[in-house]
């Protein structure tokens, strides 16, 4: 029985040896490591090893000389031997262009890291080196009069220059027109528009850039209120009932944050064991590991602390404000530059603005919650100079357009209503940060005070009011909302 015993245990050695010399194609391999054998998948095997092997060297290395020696070749080739450009304009478009890939290719080589890392340090280098270019084209513009800018915008497209024709979408709010034989036309022409599909996409990626409910909301009812407010600027601001509580408050931007915020917890429960890829011996496993690089090394939660203290309170205030004047910029640039809102130039500006702004507010979040963190990052850095110089286009160039005596004057029902709101904001934060009602009750501790906590609690709850009633004033100001009824 005892000899039986250890004859097995000699067996299972023998064969957990023999499994540990294989080779990763499934071939024994002879002590002295020669392959007797090599079948053709053993051989393909092989190669796919070598492949991925130089890959991941390829871009887990810097080649900062390569990318020298390449550019510098790339720009002898395209100055000295491709044919001499037909007219000056085509030079000066290779020259800038040349200067453009320049900037890009010293930043993804030279310029820091930023906070992620995912997929690549370099995308994100890339990413910060063309917002550099946005601005530096910026403060071009900037530097021209109002028709010298709008004239220049031919150098990206001959057909811009001219005056903009808004599209309207308030004139007729019903949503079934029984004289139309498409009786849903109106429904059908905005939820048939690609800007839907931005819409929810792009609350989807603000989710993932805040992380946070109260900001989210905060964000989407403030867009609505500025909308309104500044319809009688900008005609395409004025939108049905149903296309702004509906398909926007409701629809777009809260099925955008409910997925947004389903994927953020997601990935703040998930276990991250990151793997090098010559650790990884199956195609399987390394071709998963691929894939992995496109997800986030690590997840962090934003922890706003909005009422923690009054400096927590202004500092997210303040980024909410750069945000949403971010946002709005895009409509005030292409109404002075006199750019269509489907013209490329329009998703560039907001691809720059969405990939930058990742980073950004990750850089602004850990400025202003990490003591430790003395530095404004370089991301947070150039978009606060972006915002700055695009509000100050607009000043300069919306002389006629967004103001002047041509252009009507705020409503009275919108003034009263920043006012009062404004004014609530102002009496709660003295109330709160500098006499303290309630704060003992949001640090967990009992308050000696109870009218002071009644009293700010009743303001708190008061603020939304005047922006609430805005929304419906707004709905008001368009009779035409009946299913059937004549506009």
């Amino acid at each position: 029985m005892e000899e039986s015993t250890i004859r097995e245990r000699h067996i299972k050695r023998e064969e957990s040896e023999k499994e540990e010399n294989l080779t990763p194609s499934g071939e024994d391999v002879p002590e002295d490591g020669y392959v007797i054998q090599k079948t053709f998948w053993g051989r393909v095997n092989d190669i796919l090893q070598s492949l991925i092997g130089n890959g991941y060297d390829l871009v887990a290395k810097p080649h900062t000389a390569t990318w020298l020696v390449l550019f510098m070749a790339v720009t002898m080739y395209l100055t000295c031997f491709v044919a001499k450009p037909a007219t000056d304009v085509d030079s000066i478009r290779l020259g800038v262009l040349l200067m453009c890939v320049f900037i890009v290719v010293f930043a993804a080589n030279q310029f820091q890291e930023g906070p992620i890392s995912r997929p690549h340090p370099v995308v994100w280098k890339i990413v910060l080196s063309v917002a550099v270019l946005y601005e530096c084209l910026l403060l071009f513009i900037l530097s021209l009069t109002p028709a010298k800018a709008r004239e220049f915008m031919k150098f990206f497209d001959d057909s811009l220059g001219v005056p903009l024709l808004d599209r309207d979408y308030a004139s007729d709010c019903r949503i079934y027109i029984p004289e139309n034989p498409d009786h849903f036309k109106n429904v059908k022409g905005v939820f048939g528009d690609i800007f839907i599909l931005a819409h929810f996409l792009g609350w989807i990626w603000k989710s993932f850039i805040f992380r946070d409910w109260s900001v989210l909301w905060v964000l989407s009812v403030w867009f609505e209120d500025l909308e309104v407010t500044t319809q009688h600027i900008l005609p395409n601001f004025q939108e049905c009932w149903w296309d702004k509580m509906i398909a926007d408050v409701f629809g777009c931007n809260l099925l955008g944050m409910c997925i947004g915020m389903w994927i953020n917890r997601k990935l703040e429960a998930r276990e991250y064991n990151w793997v090098s890829f010559p650790e990884i011996k199956t195609h399987r496993g390394k071709a998963k590991r691929f894939l992995k690089q496109f997800s986030p090394m690590s997840w962090k939660h934003y922890s706003w602390d909005i009422f923690g203290s009054f400096k927590s309170f202004m500092q997210t205030a303040f980024i909410c404000v750069i945000f949403e004047i971010a946002e709005m910029n895009a409509f005030f640039l292409k109404s002075c530059l006199w750019i269509p809102p489907s013209h490329p130039l329009v998703v560039i500006r907001l691809v720059i603005w969405g990939l930058l702004s990742l980073p950004a507010i990750r850089e602004a979040y850990d400025f202003f919650h990490d003591p430790t963190n003395k530095r404004l990052g370089q991301n947070f850095w150039t978009a606060i100079c972006m915002v700055v110089t695009e509000c100050l286009i607009d000043y300069k160039m919306g002389e006629g357009v967004l103001y002047g005596p041509n252009i009507a004057p705020f409503p009275t029902t919108v003034k009263w209503c920043w006012g009062i709101f404004l004014g609530l904001i102002g009496l709660w934060i003295v109330l709160y940060f500098v006499f303290g009602g309630g704060r003992t009750v949001h640090e967990g501790q009992a308050s000696n005070d109870k009218k002071w906590r009644w009293i700010t609690n009743v303001i708190v709850y008061s603020i939304p009011i005047p922006m609430i009633y805005l929304l419906f004033w707004d709905i008001a100001l368009k009779p035409h909302i009946a299913f059937n009824s004549a506009p």
